[in-house]
């Protein structure tokens, strides 16, 4: 164990060789060289520098449900971002603005927020991680996304260790991605997130479980309490418990592609599935509406192609949701995960000619073995 000078009798504890596995949700993965938490500013400022004078990469881990790590581990300093804080900077008649840490867990920001009345993030209840991850892979469900609420975001240049703000125009915000996961990737590290809530009433109820859930219910127009009520025990009914098996929440990413290629997808299906799935994906098209392309349910793709079940190892596809591989703990490695993804990913492509892309970030696996898991079998294309 390392520890850094913060003065004042301050000490940055840094840990070596320590296991990743534990710290994510898919539980797989191998151990960091060297790992630190640190719960502000003052601290991830002292870790970096000390990967600097010590020539490390630099892997920052959150709540750890959106990574799987190679059974290789990281070979530099892991730092875990801790930073709590949770403000209220402005409130009037119409809004609130919300000034928190980047470590802060999400779904109690949201707890919070649906408490008090202000709407907006309601939807996207029982997320698993923390806000600082939300806002750079810009999570999203039932019709929310956490780019709709977002104000700015303060963040961390590696490099220099100086504090920038990104506005959220400047945000380059779109489905699953943001310019901190794309074009700035790995150069800046998100310590505060601003959100700016409604006390306007907004529903956003028309996803067919929650509309179903609220019919049962009789409830027409029903309260923020009883949304999130509703979210939660759609997202528990279709999802594993995390603390009993592993999984990283979706896997796959949903289906972005051009109105040309859903031509092609059409016709793939008509081909391989019958008139009767080429008309359900028409009719997908036009219930989740995008600008300039078309969106398509993965988890549909995943179940026509009859995947719900398979197996590798002991990881397999969960059976009431398909974008989710589950992992048994201490016996799922990481490659099995990621030949599970392979299989799937084949399967889906060979009958629709769609190629799906993973949602959690991929660490410590080498470019040899990240293009062995994404090659696919162009001859097995049908």
């Amino acid at each position: 164990m390392i520890f850094v000078s913060l003065g004042q009798n301050i000490m940055l504890k840094i840990q070596e060789n320590y296991s990743l596995n534990n710290l994510t949700t898919i539980k797989v993965g191998g151990a960091a060289s060297f790992f630190a938490r640190v719960k502000n500013v003052n601290e991830l400022k002292e870790a970096l520098e000390y990967a600097h004078h010590h020539s490390l990469n630099i892997f920052v881990i959150s709540g750890g449900s959106n990574v799987v790590v190679s059974e290789h581990g990281f070979h530099g300093l892991a730092i875990q971002i801790n930073i709590n804080g949770f403000e209220v900077i402005r409130e009037n008649k119409q809004q609130a603005v919300l000034k928190i840490g980047a470590g802060e867990v999400w779904d109690k920001v949201v707890k919070r927020a649906v408490a008090n009345g202000w709407w907006g993030i309601e939807n996207l209840s029982w997320i698993p991680g923390r806000i600082g991850a939300c806002a750079v892979q810009n999570s999203g469900a039932y019709g929310q996304e956490i780019s709709d609420v977002i104000d700015e975001i303060k963040a961390l240049e590696i490099a220099s260790g100086k504090i920038k703000i990104f506005k959220k125009d400047k945000c380059e915000y779109g489905y699953r991605q943001s310019v901190f996961n794309t074009r700035i990737a790995g150069k800046f590290i998100i310590v505060e997130v601003v959100l700016k809530l409604s006390k306007k009433e907004n529903l956003k109820i028309d996803y067919p479980d929650v509309k179903k859930y609220f019919k049962e219910r009789s409830l027409e127009q029903p309260s923020l309490r009883q949304i999130r009520q509703a979210i939660i025990y759609t997202r528990s009914n279709k999802l594993p418990d995390m603390s009993k098996v592993g999984n990283a929440g979706s896997f796959f990413k949903n289906v972005m592609i051009s109105r040309s290629e859903f031509q092609g997808l059409v016709k793939n299906l008509e081909k391989n599935f019958g008139q009767s799935e080429a008309d359900k994906a028409v009719e997908l098209k036009e219930k989740f509406k995008i600008a300039g392309g078309v969106k398509i349910p993965t988890a549909w793709l995943i179940d026509i192609c009859g995947l719900k079940g398979t197996q590798v190892g002991y990881v397999k596809v969960y059976e009431k949701q398909p974008l989710v591989l589950v992992t048994e703990p201490s016996k799922a490695t990481a490659d099995e995960v990621m030949r599970l993804f392979r299989k799937v990913r084949q399967a889906v492509y060979q009958k629709t000619g769609m190629k799906l892309l993973p949602e959690p970030r991929l660490v410590g696996f080498t470019d040899e073995e990240l293009e062995g898991y994404f090659k696919l079998d162009e001859n097995r294309y049908s």
